[in-house]
């Protein structure tokens, strides 16, 4: 398999809030309260600590924790929004969500009359991973995929969606036992179309469409070591590539007198290091049971799965200021003390809610 062609970077000068984010700035965090529809009700004040986590390998990609003290919140009834904001040197205010979360109170402590609550924080994923359905779930042959999706939200109240459109339809109908959760079902009929799994964005709107491999996605941040560099000197980088398969296979479901499907996707291409002329031997993955709704998407399925395999070798931990970046996102990183300058996706973000502290960034070379 060739790598694909990866576009031209963005040239810096044109890239969102890079100079102001260069600058000195004056920052602050801030608590949205939110109602079950996700509407703002007021700020949550009282908060003396808090982290926000974000990793796109995780079911729950979004969560975090907060210390609090104050008068008792509704937290069954309530959905909190963690909000970063920056001052630059241009005096221009810009600000971001981290998302919209489900907060849970496991324990309260009384110190010298103060009321402390520490308050765990989860995506709204959650929901649907908490919601089974109570007796058998069928979506029929020929039912257009994204809107069983669709309906599967809106019955779970959840209406905040934004699932791109499709034609493909169910190719033999599915039946889910009873006590499936409903992300379960709603992932196998994405995955049956290569779409990506059920995610929800900084705004919290439910989203996935297809997978788009990150050769071919925009840059929308460049982390240099010039007069605009916003992370620190110290990087890691752990490289390990001796698993790493370099041919997967995968079957899909037979149903009654239809025969499941098959797909194979190989990497023969001599300038990655891991391909068969590299290697000179195959290292193979098989997925089995492999939902797809035609041959085209399972065949996009496994070369998706190789695509991810190949860039399972190199991740690199930053730490730098804020800036407005999410989960998959395609960032540069440069330094040119060490020769370094690769393009990654962004991984994990760990935010600290602290005046001055750093996010913690991993990032996964693109191939």
């Amino acid at each position: 398999m060739s790598n694909p062609a990866i576009p031209a970077l963005t040239p810096l000068a044109q890239l969102p809030e890079a100079e102001a984010a260069a600058g000195p700035r004056t920052e602050s965090w801030r608590v949205e309260l939110l109602n079950l529809r996700d509407a703002k009700t007021g700020e949550l004040d009282g908060i003396t600590a808090g982290t926000v986590s974000l990793n796109v390998n995780a079911t729950l990609r979004r969560g975090g924790s907060l210390s609090y003290v104050g008068d008792p919140v509704d937290w069954a009834r309530t959905r909190v929004r963690p909000v970063y904001s920056f001052v630059g040197v241009d005096g221009v205010e810009r600000e971001w969500g981290c998302g919209v979360l489900i907060p849970a109170s496991p324990g309260t402590s009384y110190e010298d009359g103060v009321r402390r609550e520490s308050i765990e924080l989860y995506d709204k994923v959650d929901l649907l991973d908490q919601d089974a359905v109570s007796g058998p779930y069928q979506v029929t042959a020929g039912a257009k995929v994204v809107d069983a999706v669709r309906k599967l939200l809106n019955d779970a109240g959840e209406t905040r969606h934004a699932i791109e459109d499709s034609t493909e339809t169910v190719r033999t109908t599915k039946v889910w036992e009873p006590g499936t959760t409903r992300l379960r079902i709603i992932n196998d009929l994405l995955q049956s179309i290569n779409y990506a799994g059920i995610y929800t964005d900084p705004d919290g709107v439910f989203r996935s469409g297809p997978y788009v491999d990150p050769a071919q996605r925009p840059t929308v941040w460049e982390f240099r070591d010039d007069e605009t560099s916003i992370y620190t000197p110290d990087l890691d980088n752990d490289r390990d590539t001796y698993k790493v398969a370099n041919r997967v296979i995968c079957l899909g479901e037979s149903s009654g007198d239809k025969p499941g499907l098959v797909a194979v996707a190989e990497d023969t291409d001599p300038a990655s290091p891991t391909s068969y002329p590299s290697r000179g031997r195959w290292i193979t993955r098989v997925e089995e049971g492999v939902d797809a709704a035609t041959q085209d998407a399972l065949n996009a399925y496994a070369l998706r799965l190789l695509t991810e395999e190949k860039r399972v070798g190199s991740k690199w931990q930053i730490q730098h200021s804020p800036v407005r970046i999410d989960l998959s996102d395609v960032v540069v990183l440069v330094r040119d003390a060490e020769g370094i300058e690769v393009r990654a996706t962004v991984e994990t973000i760990d935010y600290d809610m602290s005046v001055g502290a750093l996010c913690k960034t991993t990032l996964k070379e693109v191939q």
